[in-house]
């Protein structure tokens, strides 16, 4: 079955009631999402969704709702905070008079997907069901069957059966031939179980013979494959080509965060000049969008790789800090399946090695501060190390806390700068005056409570810097005449500001 059959019907449809708008965005949508172009889909899904519940059309809503969840679990890889939306709209399409639309089949691949992106491993056994369930129930003339298919394969690998996911994808593969479809959607797995098995050299000629078809040719897929092959480069030992086709990390979409992150880890392997506090960034930076939307499988993955990396660069603050992530999400892991094991590892490895010694004789801030203005080739990762040492000793020091905070930043540590102010204004409220703003600054848009709790947090020693939080409070609600009023009471408080 064609499943864009149907909605070729409904774009007509549109077109003829007056709706070219609509009809267009039924294209357009998917096109964005497929090139990674999130802002674009963002702004238009609220639109088509909209006029799809207004004009009682439940089929081009399940299609809309679906392409949401492509936009979360695609581009944006979101794990368990997609959940919840995954399951109703499972729900939705699978209702009397909704199941007979082509697209319902999808969300099925959409929960397979979160339970995946959520905790692959830990869902293996669900995912293979709910995918054999629907596989079952169609053939290799639907566009979904590769999709679901990749679902199987990919939670075989998750569960390790690398060999039972090639004789899988061979299977799937000869019915996508038979029909004269293209096996391209299938490669990805089979690029994945051939490396897990050390096959390199196979995985790697996959890759050069592969056949991509124009219409299956965009962002997400070409990101991918580019990923693998350094990757496979250098695990085969050829790190200069690898490294010539990296590609920069703003480039990168976080559905690709742990491709481009597992192909850093092994062109480290081979160049420890690669292994710098830029590197520990950029895993710092996968870590804490794992966090964010509950990714807990990916914490383990990417923690492992960031701590090995970060003792071997000797930079044990980050070793720890990483660590103390996967200690947080062992609990959220729906079973653990060694991590447990590997986490008391490498804290093991941690507490092996020796105390670093800071580079300066005492522990004056103003001697390490100018040692560390005076370096011609600064590293902020080591920079943050003695200062965090320092800090131990010197806990309200606010130069000492100024020269760690840019340290932080420029390692982009956010969640860790953010932290430490969150310590120093619950420990020392009376030096607040000096951290509130810098923390004001690191607290996320989407953190509702922070502010509140930060303002209760300095209303007894510093009741104007209360004021100020109350007025940033309102700002990000938009609430502009009580920031007036609150700022009206800080000024009265403070007329020299």
């Amino acid at each position: 079955m064609d499943i864009w059959a149907w909605v070729g019907k409904i774009h007509d449809d549109l077109v003829a009631s007056g709706n070219e708008r609509m009809a267009d965005l039924l294209y357009t949508i998917p096109d964005y999402i497929n090139d990674c172009k999130v802002e674009q889909a963002q702004a238009l899904i609220p639109e088509v969704l909209a006029f799809a519940r207004s004009s009682n059309n439940p089929w081009l809503e399940v299609f809309i709702r679906h392409w949401q969840m492509r936009l979360r679990l695609g581009p944006l890889a979101e794990g368990e905070t997609a959940l919840a939306e995954a399951v109703a709209l499972l729900e939705f399409s699978h209702r009397e008079g909704h199941r007979e639309c082509p697209q319902s089949v999808c969300t099925v691949q959409d929960i397979a997907s979160c339970y995946g992106e959520t905790d692959g491993p830990g869902w293996v056994e669900e995912r293979k069901a709910v995918c054999l369930e629907t596989l079952a129930r169609i053939d290799a003339s639907w566009n979904c069957f590769t999709c679901l298919s990749g679902e199987y394969a990919a939670a075989l690998c998750d569960g390790g059966a690398f060999l039972e996911a090639l004789e899988f994808l061979d299977q799937q593969a000869h019915a996508l031939e038979r029909l004269g479809k293209s096996v391209y959607p299938l490669n990805s797995e089979r690029i994945r179980a051939l490396k897990q098995l050390g096959r390199y050299a196979e995985a790697l000629a996959v890759l050069d013979s592969q056949q991509v078809p124009e219409e299956q040719r965009n962002a997400i897929n070409d990101e991918a494959d580019r990923l693998d092959r350094v990757a496979l480069l250098a695990l085969l030992g050829r790190y200069e080509e690898a490294a010539s086709l990296m590609p920069a990390w703003g480039e990168v979409s976080p559905r690709h965060f742990e491709k481009f992150l597992d192909a850093a880890f092994h062109l480290a392997s081979g160049n420890t000049a690669y292994n710098d506090w830029r590197l520990g960034a950029r895993f710092r930076h996968a870590l804490a969008y794992a966090v964010r939307v509950s990714k807990h499988r990916s914490v383990f993955t990417l923690g492992r790789q960031h701590v090995l990396l970060s003792l071997e660069r000797g930079s044990v603050w980050a070793a720890e800090r990483a660590l103390e992530s996967m200690e947080a999400h062992l609990p959220l892991l729906r079973v653990p399946l060694g991590a447990d094991v590997m986490v008391r590892e490498l804290r093991a490895k941690v507490a092996a090695l020796p105390a670093g010694a800071l580079p300066v004789a005492g522990a004056e801030p103003s001697a390490l501060l100018a040692h560390i203005a005076g370096q011609n080739v600064r590293d902020p990762e080591q920079e943050a190390g003695w200062l965090f040492a320092l800090l131990a000793e010197h806990p309200v020091d606010v130069d000492v806390v100024e020269a760690l905070l840019d340290a932080l930043h420029a390692c982009g540590a956010a969640t860790e700068a953010a932290a430490l102010l969150w310590n120093l204004v619950a420990e020392h409220p009376e030096h607040a005056e000096g951290f509130v703003p810098r923390l004001i600054a690191l607290i996320p848009e989407h953190d509702h409570d922070a502010l509140p709790r930060l303002r209760t947090l300095v209303a007894h020693h510093s009741p104007h810097l209360a004021l100020w939080c109350a007025a940033h409070q309102a700002m990000r609600n938009k609430q502009w005449g009580e920031m007036a009023r609150q700022l009206e009471a800080f000024v009265g408080q403070m007329p020299e500001a």
